[in-house]
């Protein structure tokens, strides 16, 4: 079974990881030291503070049957108690979702956050999975299955996508917590992992399912070691939580139902279903005034309410494409009360102890959240968790602020703007940019001039702004004190792209990348502070503090149809970056 972040602040190091790193310690008691400072000195993020201090390293081969796993340590009693007392805090009650695992990292980002706003709309403990699949190696594939659980993904996750592919098709079984900071999760939500789930109903935790899929048959037939009681179950279908013409919501509130039984506005009703697309719920909200012939929006939701129509609140999305799920630009839409659908009026009232929401594809469609909410502050606690909530380790952060901090020295001090640039899959599906990778840097290049003149004119105005999102973000103060980006001067690119020759034209245009940056002192020091001396050789890892590299530029340019360009604008939007300096198509 993998380990996880202590579940609660603490700066215990278990005896494993204390064997492994004595002999680095014997031969770099100087390199130690000069890195505990650097640690010690490190930039502040405006991230709430990870509490997370340790990791406990474990093999990923569980070799424990179901008979002797209640047999457990008084140090496994205490974390199993500590784990208990999370799901107690919803009064035993849990969410399951069937996770899609053979999404890579930043969909299944945006698909927790979702199951997050599920569980807190229903109160429940989110069982999250335990790991992940990441897709590459910066080395040989097999290098890194010294390391890492290789496994065919195509066996793994049942899907027949990659067969054809080669080495392609392999990846890493690797712990969930390795990509998502579950310490700090856990001090803002309830959440265990499968694994988790299963050690407090006496199973084994080699029952977890490869795909991701929930074990409605297996996971919920043994009673909890501490209550004694066996869960009930109850599930809600694909086809009941999307509905044709239908709008899923967090909640419909009670006054809304009260007000149908009141007089109708029947002009404004006819007219707004008049207006309604035949294949859609709701209507955007530049339509409505369009409809209803005014911007005023007090006057708008008075007529609304009286046509027994209602204002919805969810994330813009990035020209009309739901991929990338920005929790960064809150927008207005209304829909008939008839078409709304309410989780909590569809689950709430459930008293079994597991509520499945079955169905792997739930985030089609959908913007950021997973859902619309029926009230701006239910949207904010929504942007909170994709904001604040969902937070990358903390080594993760240290690392990309150095990164950040060469980067700067590359550019003598200079701001600096940077570009994602997706090939690899996107080839294969026909969703790349540009064909070739020379067109693609051009693409980008010809982008990043606009974006320059962009921060230029910002800097004159000597106003920034910050994202309309929750919490008490202060604007950055770099785009007024740092120099503007130099005319065809040095940027920095993410990428997935491997072949050593189109990195190298990539340099010739003007690109830093992540190996440009990069220090074999900064691969030691992630090592010491992680424990995981191996993790920067998967590229899924490298990807994430890349990715938070990218949201710390002046200007950012990205694909529409990528994940990817989504988790560095929630980025973008924490870190108190301008609204006004970032690109997606």
């Amino acid at each position: 079974m993998a380990g996880y972040l202590p579940l609660f602040d603490s700066s215990a190091h278990n005896k494993r990881r204390a064997h492994f790193f004595l002999p680095i310690l014997g031969f770099s008691a100087v390199t130690f030291i000069l890195c505990v400072l650097l640690f010690r000195v490190g930039t502040q993020q405006q991230f709430y503070p990870p509490t997370a201090a340790a990791v406990v390293t474990v093999s990923d081969t569980n070799t424990t049957s179901i008979s002797d796993v209640t047999t457990i340590s008084g140090d496994e009693e205490t974390r199993l108690r500590e784990l208990q007392a999370i799901v107690a805090s919803t009064d035993g009650k849990y969410l399951t979702r069937d996770w899609q695992l053979s999404l890579g990292w930043n969909n299944m980002r945006y698909i927790i956050e979702t199951g997050i706003n599920m569980a807190a709309i229903t109160n429940r403990t989110l069982v999250l999975p335990s790991f992940l699949y990441a897709r590459g190696c910066q080395y040989d594939y097999m290098v890194c299955a010294d390391y890492a659980q290789l496994v065919n993904r195509v066996d793994a996750v049942h899907n027949d996508e990659w067969k054809d592919l080669g080495d392609e098709k392999l990846g890493y079984r690797i712990p969930i917590d390795i990509m998502l900071n579950i310490t700090h999760l856990r001090t803002r939500h309830p959440v265990i992992t499968v694994a988790e789930f299963l050690e407090l109903h006496n199973q084994s935790t080699d029952l977890e399912h490869t795909d991701g899929y929930w074990g409605r048959y297996d996971y919920n037939s043994r009673p909890n070691r501490f209550t004694g009681k066996t869960p009930s179950y109850t599930v809600l279908e694909p086809d009941d939580y999307q509905r044709e013409r239908k709008v899923r919501v967090d909640r419909i509130p009670q006054d809304w139902l009260d007000q149908h039984t009141g007089n109708l506005h029947a002009t404004a009703n006819a007219t707004l279903w008049e207006r309604l697309d035949e294949d859609k719920g709701f209507m955007d909200w530049d339509r409505v005034e369009e409809a209803l012939g005014s911007k005023d929006v007090a006057e708008l939701e008075e007529r609304l309410e009286r046509a027994r129509w209602h204002t919805l609140h969810t994330y813009s999305m990035i020209i009309g494409m739901d991929m990338n799920k920005a929790a960064v630009s809150p927008v207005r839409r209304v829909a008939p009360l008839s078409a709304l659908v309410g989780l909590e009026n569809d689950v709430g009232g459930r008293t079994e102890d597991i509520l499945h929401i079955a169905g792997a594809l739930l985030h089609e469609h959908h913007n950021a959240g997973g859902m619309d909410f029926t009230s701006r502050e239910a949207l904010d606690r929504s942007g909170t968790v994709a904001l604040f909530d969902m937070q990358r380790r903390s080594e993760v952060m240290r690392l990309a602020d150095k990164l950040v901090q060469r980067m700067y020295e590359v550019t003598g001090g200079r701001l600096w703007m940077a570009a994602h640039i997706r090939r690899g899959d996107f080839i294969r599906y026909g969703w790349v940019m540009e064909q070739t990778p020379e067109e693609h840097i051009a693409r980008v290049k010809r982008h990043l001039a606009i974006g320059r003149s962009v921060v230029e004119q910002l800097r004159e105005s000597g106003a920034p702004q910050t994202f309309d999102v929750p919490g008490d973000v202060q604007p950055d103060l770099d785009m007024i004190v740092r120099p503007a980006p130099l005319e065809d001067g040095p940027f920095y690119v993410g990428t997935d792209e491997s072949d050593p020759k189109v990195l190298d034209m990539f340099r010739r245009e003007g690109a830093v990348l992540f190996d440009d940056l990069l220090t074999i002192e900064d691969r030691r020091t992630f090592a010491l502070e992680s424990g995981l001396n191996w993790a920067l050789m998967l590229t899924d890892v490298r990807a994430v503090v890349s990715q938070v590299v990218m949201a710390k530029s002046a200007y950012f340019y990205g694909h529409a149809m990528s994940s990817v360009p989504g988790g560095v604008m929630n980025l973008r939007a924490a870190f108190g970056k301008d609204p006004r300096t970032w690109l997606i198509d």
